[in-house]
Protein backbone atom coordinates (compact mmCIF):
# COMPACT_ATOMS: atom_id res chain seq x y z
CA UNK A 1 0.00 0.00 0.00
CA UNK A 2 2.87 2.38 0.75
CA UNK A 3 4.24 1.84 -2.77
CA UNK A 4 0.87 2.69 -4.29
CA UNK A 5 0.62 5.85 -2.19
CA UNK A 6 4.16 6.84 -3.19
CA UNK A 7 3.41 6.26 -6.88
CA UNK A 8 0.14 8.18 -6.68
CA UNK A 9 1.87 11.17 -5.04
CA UNK A 10 4.74 11.01 -7.54
CA UNK A 11 2.34 11.06 -10.49
CA UNK A 12 0.30 13.89 -8.94
CA UNK A 13 3.41 16.01 -8.36
CA UNK A 14 5.18 15.29 -11.64
CA UNK A 15 2.47 15.05 -14.28
CA UNK A 16 -0.69 16.85 -15.37
CA UNK A 17 -2.91 13.81 -15.90
CA UNK A 18 -5.05 14.64 -12.87
CA UNK A 19 -6.02 17.85 -14.68
CA UNK A 20 -6.98 16.16 -17.95
CA UNK A 21 -10.71 16.04 -18.62
CA UNK A 22 -10.50 12.44 -19.86
CA UNK A 23 -9.02 11.37 -16.52
CA UNK A 24 -11.40 13.49 -14.43
CA UNK A 25 -14.49 12.02 -16.14
CA UNK A 26 -13.30 8.42 -15.98
CA UNK A 27 -12.13 8.80 -12.37
CA UNK A 28 -15.50 10.35 -11.46
CA UNK A 29 -17.32 7.35 -12.95
CA UNK A 30 -15.15 4.95 -10.94
CA UNK A 31 -15.75 7.02 -7.79
CA UNK A 32 -19.51 6.92 -8.40
CA UNK A 33 -19.37 3.12 -8.65
CA UNK A 34 -17.32 2.95 -5.46
CA UNK A 35 -19.84 5.19 -3.71
CA UNK A 36 -22.68 2.87 -4.63
CA UNK A 37 -20.62 -0.05 -3.36
CA UNK A 38 -20.11 1.70 0.00
CA UNK A 39 -23.81 2.48 0.28
CA UNK A 40 -24.73 -1.15 -0.39
CA UNK A 41 -22.29 -2.28 2.31
CA UNK A 42 -23.64 0.15 4.90
CA UNK A 43 -27.42 -0.09 4.55
CA UNK A 44 -29.39 -3.20 5.37
CA UNK A 45 -32.13 -2.68 2.82
CA UNK A 46 -32.37 -2.36 -0.93
CA UNK A 47 -30.87 0.75 -2.51
CA UNK A 48 -34.31 1.28 -4.06
CA UNK A 49 -35.86 1.73 -0.61
CA UNK A 50 -33.79 4.87 0.01
CA UNK A 51 -33.87 8.49 -1.08
CA UNK A 52 -30.66 10.35 -1.86
CA UNK A 53 -29.27 13.87 -1.82
CA UNK A 54 -26.23 14.69 -3.94
CA UNK A 55 -24.45 17.89 -2.96
CA UNK A 56 -22.44 19.49 -5.76
CA UNK A 57 -22.53 19.89 -9.51
CA UNK A 58 -19.04 19.01 -10.69
CA UNK A 59 -17.88 15.96 -12.61
CA UNK A 60 -18.37 13.63 -9.65
CA UNK A 61 -21.87 14.85 -8.82
CA UNK A 62 -22.82 14.45 -12.49
CA UNK A 63 -21.35 10.93 -12.60
CA UNK A 64 -23.39 10.03 -9.51
CA UNK A 65 -26.58 11.46 -11.03
CA UNK A 66 -26.00 9.55 -14.29
CA UNK A 67 -25.47 6.30 -12.39
CA UNK A 68 -28.53 6.91 -10.20
CA UNK A 69 -30.61 7.71 -13.31
CA UNK A 70 -29.53 4.44 -14.92
CA UNK A 71 -30.52 2.56 -11.78
CA UNK A 72 -33.78 4.44 -11.31
CA UNK A 73 -32.87 5.72 -7.83
CA UNK A 74 -34.77 8.65 -6.30
CA UNK A 75 -32.45 11.60 -5.68
CA UNK A 76 -32.17 15.37 -5.64
CA UNK A 77 -29.12 17.47 -6.46
CA UNK A 78 -28.16 20.58 -4.50
CA UNK A 79 -25.62 23.15 -5.64
CA UNK A 80 -24.97 26.87 -5.67
CA UNK A 81 -25.50 27.19 -9.40
CA UNK A 82 -28.78 25.29 -9.11
CA UNK A 83 -29.88 27.92 -6.60
CA UNK A 84 -30.91 25.38 -3.98
CA UNK A 85 -27.82 24.72 -1.88
CA UNK A 86 -29.42 26.53 1.04
CA UNK A 87 -32.60 24.43 0.64
CA UNK A 88 -31.29 20.91 1.26
CA UNK A 89 -34.14 18.53 2.08
CA UNK A 90 -33.70 17.10 5.57
CA UNK A 91 -35.82 14.01 4.94
CA UNK A 92 -33.45 12.05 2.67
CA UNK A 93 -31.95 8.74 3.76
CA UNK A 94 -28.50 9.11 2.23
CA UNK A 95 -26.49 12.28 1.69
CA UNK A 96 -23.49 12.38 -0.62
CA UNK A 97 -21.28 15.46 -0.52
CA UNK A 98 -18.87 16.30 -3.34
CA UNK A 99 -18.25 19.95 -2.43
CA UNK A 100 -14.80 20.61 -0.90
CA UNK A 101 -16.08 23.29 1.50
CA UNK A 102 -18.02 23.07 4.77
CA UNK A 103 -21.53 22.73 3.36
CA UNK A 104 -23.07 19.96 5.44
CA UNK A 105 -22.75 21.78 8.74
CA UNK A 106 -24.14 21.31 12.24
CA UNK A 107 -27.19 23.45 11.48
CA UNK A 108 -28.26 21.14 8.64
CA UNK A 109 -27.31 17.95 10.48
CA UNK A 110 -29.43 18.88 13.52
CA UNK A 111 -32.50 19.07 11.25
CA UNK A 112 -32.07 15.66 9.60
CA UNK A 113 -35.05 13.40 10.14
CA UNK A 114 -34.58 10.14 8.20
CA UNK A 115 -30.85 9.94 7.54
CA UNK A 116 -29.17 6.52 7.49
CA UNK A 117 -25.76 7.36 6.06
CA UNK A 118 -23.63 10.32 4.96
CA UNK A 119 -20.72 10.02 2.54
CA UNK A 120 -18.24 12.84 2.05
CA UNK A 121 -16.33 12.42 -1.21
CA UNK A 122 -14.75 15.88 -1.11
CA UNK A 123 -11.01 16.25 -0.75
CA UNK A 124 -9.66 16.86 2.74
CA UNK A 125 -10.80 18.43 4.94
CA UNK A 126 -14.14 17.64 3.29
CA UNK A 127 -17.45 19.43 3.50
CA UNK A 128 -19.21 17.59 6.31
CA UNK A 129 -19.20 18.28 10.04
CA UNK A 130 -18.26 14.81 11.31
CA UNK A 131 -18.47 15.85 14.97
CA UNK A 132 -22.12 16.82 14.52
CA UNK A 133 -22.79 13.44 12.87
CA UNK A 134 -21.13 11.70 15.82
CA UNK A 135 -23.33 13.66 18.24
CA UNK A 136 -26.45 12.38 16.43
CA UNK A 137 -25.04 8.84 16.05
CA UNK A 138 -25.30 9.03 12.26
CA UNK A 139 -23.11 6.68 10.24
CA UNK A 140 -20.72 8.38 7.86
CA UNK A 141 -17.64 7.86 5.76
CA UNK A 142 -15.11 10.38 4.49
CA UNK A 143 -14.43 8.23 1.46
CA UNK A 144 -11.31 9.38 -0.34
CA UNK A 145 -9.49 7.69 -3.24
CA UNK A 146 -12.33 5.27 -3.95
CA UNK A 147 -11.11 4.15 -7.40
CA UNK A 148 -7.87 2.85 -5.90
CA UNK A 149 -9.79 1.01 -3.16
CA UNK A 150 -12.85 -0.16 -5.06
CA UNK A 151 -11.36 -1.01 -8.45
CA UNK A 152 -7.56 -0.65 -8.25
CA UNK A 153 -6.88 -2.54 -11.48
CA UNK A 154 -9.14 -0.29 -13.55
CA UNK A 155 -7.83 2.84 -11.82
CA UNK A 156 -4.24 1.77 -12.48
CA UNK A 157 -5.01 0.99 -16.12
CA UNK A 158 -6.57 4.43 -16.52
CA UNK A 159 -3.51 6.17 -15.12
CA UNK A 160 -1.19 3.96 -17.17
CA UNK A 161 -3.13 4.69 -20.35
CA UNK A 162 -2.89 8.42 -19.81
CA UNK A 163 0.79 8.31 -18.85
CA UNK A 164 1.68 6.43 -22.01
CA UNK A 165 -0.69 8.32 -24.32
CA UNK A 166 1.06 9.97 -27.24
CA UNK A 167 0.33 13.66 -27.66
Amino acid sequence: MERAKYLYNYIRENTDIFKEEEFIKANSNLTAEGTLYLIMQEINTSIYDKTYAILGDGYLAKALSELFDKLGLEYNMYARNLGNLNKIDVDKNIYINTIPAMIFDKEIIEKLTKVDYVIDLASAPGGVNFEALDEKNIKYNHALALPGKYCPKTAGELIGKLLTKEN
